[in-house]
């Protein structure tokens, strides 16, 4: 039958980043929200305008006398909400932010900092492809689970468990509690999370939209221009964030290693093309069963099945703002080994010998590399891994 995969962020306890089934039946599925949910968003560029205009009008009452750290600490405590509360804390911060433009100036971190909490949800956080089957002592990428997490995956018990009794599990039902197992029957799906910050978009944009109607038939511009001002802020423009100019990198924190997006080799599938979501699929595969479902040699898919960045820390980033590689160490750049594996893949799953690289020593490896399939193919020694 083979194992299904899931894309699972570690510190934030979901799942469903991408995955759910066989690695060959969504590995070259578009990967958007995989990709999007790496990238730091940023602020439109009218709020520079908005503060450039004219001078900050002294503000009569309390709150203009507060100091910044005052005035962020105010801004802070507006993202302490409860459960209860209907609309989520980027809409306080905004409100208030367009009030005036010293707290425009003030709350402008805020807003992005929420923005990046919302959107940017697997940046900078442990990752890892896990498949279902991966068990024993290599069922998570060595180190990527802290001793307190193995305790809680090897203590807490599945739904299907009988009660353990007084004297806790014994040491198979221990061994049983798998983190795959953990981790895709109790993390939060991704996919729910930003459904409900998608739904409170639909909401506030019909309900702007209304208002901006109404102000119409009685005009009234500082309040029109207040309005468009969180339409823009939440990012009701294009329902999606904003986001640095390009080309991007996508940067393994945790090693010091990159991928550069504007040297990935050209494969293009139906509407969409390879980008570096599906660079780092490649790379954070873990699994101690070698079922992919995918046509592959030997020697990529063990590093496919057990990836050399599972487990690590990423973030997608346009090429001038890079940050600090980790301490001691300098960046290196991985773009051709990732394009080795891609190619091989593609050409073997798409049956497509047309791989468009500008570096010609790959093209001619990747043909020699194609014959040599075939070679193998007739002797058995090619199959479904």
């Amino acid at each position: 039958m083979g194992q299904n995969w899931y894309i699972v962020n570690v510190d934030r306890r979901e799942t469903r980043l991408g995955g759910g089934a066989k690695l060959g039946e969504f590995f070259f599925d578009s990967m958007r929200e995989l990709y999007d949910s790496l990238r730091y968003p940023c602020l439109p560029k009218d709020v520079d305008k908005w503060l450039s205009r004219g001078s900050f009008a002294l503000q009569p009452g309390p709150l203009g006398k507060l100091s910044k750290e005052l005035l962020d600490t105010i801004f802070e405590a507006l993202l302490e909400v409860s459960e209860n509360d209907e609309s989520p804390p980027l809409l306080q911060l905004v409100l208030l932010s367009v009030t005036c433009k010293l707290l425009l100036s003030a709350g402008k971190s805020h807003i992005l900092r929420q923005l990046i909490s919302i959107h940017a949800r697997a940046a900078d956080c442990r990752l890892v492809c896990i498949g279902e089957y991966a068990d024993g002592e290599e069922q998570a990428p060595p180190g990527m689970l802290t001793a307190a997490e193995i305790e809680e995956i090897a203590t807490t018990p599945h739904e299907w468990e009988e009660d353990d009794g007084e004297d806790g599990p014994d040491a198979a039902t221990r061994e049983e509690r798998t983190f795959a197992l953990f981790a895709i029957n109790g993390y939060d799906k991704a996919t729910e999370v930003l459904g409900e910050f998608n739904q409170f978009h639909t909401q506030l944009s019909g309900a702007l939209t209304d208002a901006l109607w109404k102000l119409k038939a009685a005009p009234n511009p500082q309040r029109t221009f207040q309005l468009k001002m969180i339409w823009k802020l939440v990012g009701l423009d294009s329902y999606r964030p904003i986001y640095p100019g390009g080309p991007n990198i996508l940067c393994n924190l945790s090693k010091s290693e990159f991928v550069r997006e504007d040297t990935l080799v050209e494969l293009i599938r139906g509407w969409h093309r390879v980008t570096l979501a599906h660079a780092l699929l490649s790379r954070i595969c873990w699994s101690t069963e070698p079922s992919i479902s995918m046509v592959c040699k030997a020697k990529y898919r063990d590093s496919l099945v057990q990836g050399p960045w599972a487990g690590d820390r990423f973030r997608i980033v346009s090429a001038d703002s890079m940050p600090a590689p980790k301490v001691g160490t300098e960046w290196k750049d991985v773009t051709k080994d990732v394009n080795r594996l891609l190619r091989h893949l593609w050409r073997h799953e798409m049956n497509d010998d047309a791989v468009y690289s500008e570096d010609d020593e790959e093209n001619r490896e990747g043909s020699e590399e194609s014959r040599e399939v075939g070679q193998e193919s007739g002797k058995g020694g090619e199959g479904d891994c």
